[in-house]
């Protein structure tokens, strides 16, 4: 770590990665030792501050689909969302902002990902 200067430290967790749907068991054992790391170990290193940025389906050119097959693909798979549709990477980047600036956030999770935890 860069030492106490070091504000903040934004772990993020890719549930879903080059349009693989990593999101079952694979998915959600990783993103949970990551959340539970990141809890723990914000204790241990206070005063700095350890948080998560889950994002969820996000449109990237990470995902190597154009066109109509993007759009469909996109559909389908945040149709059961609460938001259907595939989020940002601004929109994730905005969670990435508020979790350095806000001093008073630490060993939390931020799910940027249209309610789909909800669903």
């Amino acid at each position: 770590i860069l030492g106490a200067a070091l504000a903040a430290i934004v772990a993020t967790v890719i549930v879903e990665f080059l349009g693989l749907n990593y999101s079952g068991t694979i998915g959600g054992a990783v993103g949970g030792a990551v959340e539970n790391f990141v809890r723990t170990v914000a204790k241990e290193i206070a005063p700095r501050r350890l948080n998560v940025v889950a994002p969820g389906q996000i449109d990237t050119p990470m995902v190597g689909l154009e066109g109509e097959a993007r759009t469909t693909f996109y559909g389908k798979t945040t149709a059961g969302h609460v938001i259907p549709r595939a989020g940002t990477a601004d929109e994730v980047a905005q969670a990435i902002v508020f979790m350095v600036q806000n001093e008073f956030v630490t060993g939390t999770t931020i799910d940027v990902d249209g309610g789909w935890l909800i669903a």
